[in-house]
C-alpha cells in the first residue's frame, strides 16, 4: 500500500539531522566565545556536543558602538537577561534574546574578563577590578594590579589571577588579600604556572587554571593536583557538562577527557589569544505543553499496532533566537520509519492511514528517514551543530505531524500547531 503527498515547490528546503532517542535529552550546555575571524564576533558552541552551533552568535564589530575594531575581543558573560562583552577600553552590552545591541560602557583600562558573582559582575583589567550592579552601575574599584580573572569560590571568597606574575591569590570579595594560593612555581613539568588566564570552577569544587601552554587543577585550597596538555592553548577554559574540558584553540575547539586523556578535535574558527570561555546557559529543554497558547492539537491520528495514535511534540525553544529545537514522537511501532511533515497551513483529508491535518500544496517532507526506537520514540533536531535544518522565522505558525509505517500500512500522527515567539 503507499500514500503520497501531493507535489510542493517548498517541499524540503534542507535535509534535517536525524537522530534515534536512545537516551533521555541532554542539555546543550551553551558556551561564549570571542573570536576575530573575520572581525569581532562571540561564537556560540554546544559544549557537552562539541558541536559549533553559531560563530557569528553575536556580531559585535557591526552592531557595538563605538565599533571594536577586528581584535579587540576578550570576553564575553551573561549577566542577567544580557551578554557583556569586553574589549580594549570598553564593554558592550546586549540583549539575550534579541541579541539586540543595548549600550556600552568605557573604563579607564583595557578589558580583561568579566565574571558575573553572586550580587555583583566584576571587570578585571591590567590596573584594578571594578565593580558593577547587574544593571552596570558602577560600585566600587578594588585596587589589584596586573590580574587577569577572577573566580568566586563557594566558600564566599574569590581567587585572582595575578597574570603578569604567574600566580594567583585568595581574596575577600571586598578586595582584602588573604594569602597566596598557587604559583609562579608549581610540580608541573614546566615547573612554573604559565601565564594564568583564565580561572573556572569544576564541579567537584576543584579549580581549573588555563594558562597559555597547560591547564592546571588545584583543590580549593591552592593543592596541586595535575596538569594537561591539551594543544596550542588560547586562554579559555571549562568544565562540560559530561566532565571534560573544553577549551577553545587556535584551529578550533579541544574536548579533552582528564580521566582517560583522549582529546577530542573539531572544527571551528580561530579564537586568536586570550579569549576567555563562559557559560550562557545550560540549554536545558523542555517540552513546549500541549494546550498552551504557543502549541495545540489541530486533528487526530488514526490508532496503529500499539493500540494507540502516535503523538507529536516539540522540545525546546520555540524563542528562534536560542536555536534550541527538536521534534519528537512517542507511542509509534517499535522499528517504524517515521518521516516528519511540515508546513504552514492546515487541512483535514482523510486517509486510510488516518486525517492528513496539513495541507499538501504547502507541505514539505524531511528528505531522510528516521526509525522509531524500542520504546516507540523518535527524535528530529531541528536545530543541529552549526546549521538549522528547517528555518522557522520569529512570529511564523507552523504544523508538524509525523508519517510513518505500522507493518505494512502507512500511517499519520496527531498534528500540532507552534507558535514561535516574537
Amino acid at each position: 500500500m503507499s500514500w503520497r503527498l501531493g507535489s510542493s515547490p517548498r517541499q524540503a528546503l534542507l535535509a534535517l539531522a536525524l537522530v534515534l532517542l536512545g537516551t533521555p535529552i541532554a542539555s546543550a550546555q551553551r558556551l561564549l566565545v570571542p573570536h576575530d575571524r573575520p572581525h569581532a564576533l562571540v561564537a556560540l558552541v554546544d559544549a557537552r556536543a562539541g558541536a559549533l552551533v553559531d560563530a557569528a552568535w553575536l556580531d559585535v564589530q557591526s552592531t557595538a558602538e563605538p565599533a571594536p575594531g577586528s581584535n579587540a575581543l576578550t570576553c564575553a558573560e551573561r549577566v542577567g537577561g544580557e551578554v557583556w562583552v569586553g574589549g580594549a577600553l570598553h564593554v558592550w552590552r546586549y540583549d539575550v534574546a534579541t541579541r539586540a545591541f543595548l549600550r556600552s560602557f568605557t573604563l579607564q583600562s583595557p578589558v580583561r574578563s568579566i565574571e558575573r558573582q553572586s550580587e555583583r559582575v566584576l571587570v578585571t583589567t591590567p590596573d584594578y577590578l571594578q565593580v558593577f550592579g547587574f544593571d552596570g552601575t558602577p560600585r566600587a574599584r578594588l585596587d589589584v594590579a596586573g590580574a587577569g580573572d577572577t573566580l568566586e569560590l563557594r566558600d564566599g571568597s574569590m581567587l585572582v589571577a595575578i597574570r603578569d606574575e604567574s600566580r594567583i591569590d585568595r581574596y575577600t570579595l571586598d578586595g582584602r588579600k588573604l594569602c597566596a594560593f598557587a604559583g609562579p612555581t608549581i610540580p608541573s613539568t614546566l615547573g612554573v604556572l604559565s601565564n594564568p588566564l583564565q580561572l573556572a570552577l569544576r564541579g567537584n569544587g576543584n579549580v581549573l587554571v588555563c594558562g597559555d601552554v597547560r591547564v592546571y587543577e588545584f583543590t580549593p585550597q591552592g593543592e596541586f593536583i595535575a596538569e594537561y596538555d591539551v594543544g596550542p592553548f588560547e586562554g579559555g577554559v571549562a568544565e562540560t557538562a559530561s566532565g571534560r574540558l573544553f577549551v577553545p584553540l587556535g584551529d578550533g575547539i579541544a574536548l579533552h577527557d582528564s580521566v582517560s586523556g583522549a582529546t577530542t578535535r573539531v572544527g571551528a574558527p580561530d579564537f586568536g589569544q586570550g579569549r576567555a570561555t563562559s557559560l550562557l546557559d545550560s540549554g536545558l529543554p523542555t517540552v513546549v505543553p500541549i494546550g498552551s497558547s504557543l502549541s495545540e492539537v489541530t486533528c487526530r491520528g488514526a490508532r496503529n499496532s500499539t493500540g494507540m495514535a502516535a503523538r507529536v511534540g516539540v522540545v525546546g525553544s520555540v524563542d528562534v533566537s536560542d536555536r534550541l529545537l527538536s521534534v519528537f514522537g512517542e507511542r509509534l511501532p517499535p522499528g517504524a520509519a517515521t518521516f516528519l511533515l511540515y508546513g504552514p497551513d492546515i487541512a483535514r483529508l482523510a486517509r486510510a492511514g488516518g486525517t492528513l491535518c496539513l495541507d499538501p500544496a504547502t507541505t514539505s517532507v524531511a528528505r531522510l528517514v528516521t526509525v522509531a526506537n524500542a520504546s516507540g520514540q523518535v527524535l528530529v533536531p531541528l536545530v543541529r551543530g552549526s546549521s538549522a535544518a528547517v528555518v522557522f522565522p520569529a512570529g511564523s505558525r507552523w504544523n508538524l505531524q509525523l508519517l510513518y509505517r505500522d507493518r505494512s500500512a502507512i500511517k499519520l500522527s496527531d498534528a500540532i500547531r507552534i507558535t514561535f515567539a516574537q
